[in-house]
C-alpha cells in the first residue's frame, strides 16, 4: 500500500512537517564520530537540510528519503529519493541515520499509513493505537543500523517517559545505548512547535548487550 499525497489535506498535521534549521543540522552533524566515506541515511529529508549539510562536511555516500516531493528543492531532485520510508525496502544498511523524523499522532495519522501499520506483521508487535510515528522512525532507523552505527535525532522529549513508549525503549536498551542526550527544556528550537526537544546519538551495539546479559 502506500499514501496518496495529493490525497492529504493537511500535510503538515498529517506528515508532521517540522523543518530543521542549517544550524540544528550543521550541530548534529558534528556530533557523529563517523568517517566521511561511510554509508548515511537521512530518513525524512525535506528540504534537503540534511543532505545539504552532510554534504558540505564531505560525507560522500548520503542516501535520503522524502515522502512529499513537493518539499524537494528542484537542485536535489535527482539526489533524494521520493517514497515512503516505512515501506521503502532499503537495499544496504547504513554507519549514520541523523534527520528531524515526523512527530504525528495516530488519530493525525492518514488512514492509509493506520493500515500499513494495523496490518503489517512488521509493526503489529510494536505499535499500537496510543503510538506516534516517530516511534517507527526510531524502530525502522535502529533496524537499518549497521552494528556500531549511530542514530543522530531531533526529537520532542515525550517518548522518553511516557508508558505507550516503553516496547520502544525496552528496544532501544536491547539493542545498544546513548551516548549524548542532550535536553532544551522550554527553549523553543522550532518556530513553528512548541515541543520539549532533545538531540540524542544512539550508538547500535547488540554484542554489548548480551555480553552484560551473561553476567547478570
Amino acid at each position: 500500500m502506500k499514501i496518496d499525497i495529493n490525497k492529504i489535506q493537511d500535510k503538515k498535521r498529517n506528515l508532521g512537517q517540522i523543518l530543521t534549521s542549517p544550524q540544528i543540522a550543521a550541530f548534529m552533524v558534528k556530533l557523529s564520530s563517523k568517517a566521511t566515506g561511510v554509508n548515511v541515511l537521512e530518513p525524512c529529508a525535506g528540504e534537503g537540510v540534511f543532505y545539504n549539510t552532510l554534504v558540505e562536511n564531505n560525507f560522500s555516500s548520503v542516501q535520503a528519503i522524502e515522502i512529499d516531493d513537493s518539499l524537494i528543492p528542484t537542485k536535489f531532485k535527482n539526489k533524494i529519493i521520493c517514497n515512503d520510508f516505512l515501506t521503502y525496502n532499503f537495499d544496504k544498511k547504513f554507519d549514520l541515520i541523523i534527520g528531524n523524523p515526523p512527530y504525528v499522532r495516530w488519530k493525525h495519522l492518514t488512514k492509509e499509513t493506520q493500515n500499513i501499520l494495523i496490518n503489517s506483521s512488521f509493526w503489529k508487535n510494536r505499535i499500537n493505537a496510543l503510538s506516534d510515528l516517530l516511534q517507527t522512525f526510531i524502530f525502522k532507523s535502529v533496524d537499518l543500523l549497521n552494528e556500531g552505527g549511530e542514530i543522530i535525532f531531533i526529537t520532542p522529549f515525550f517518548w522518553l517517559q511516557s508508558l505507550h513508549a516503553q516496547k520502544l525503549r525496552n528496544f532501544l536498551i536491547e539493542n545498544g545505548y546513548f551516548e549524548i542526550i542532550i535536553h532544551f527544556g522550554e527553549h523553543k528550537l522550532f518556530k513553528d512547535a512548541s515541543t520539549n526537544n532533545v538531540i540524542f546519538k544512539y550508538i547500535k551495539d547488540i554484542i554489548l548487550f548480551y555480553t552484560k546479559a551473561t553476567y547478570l
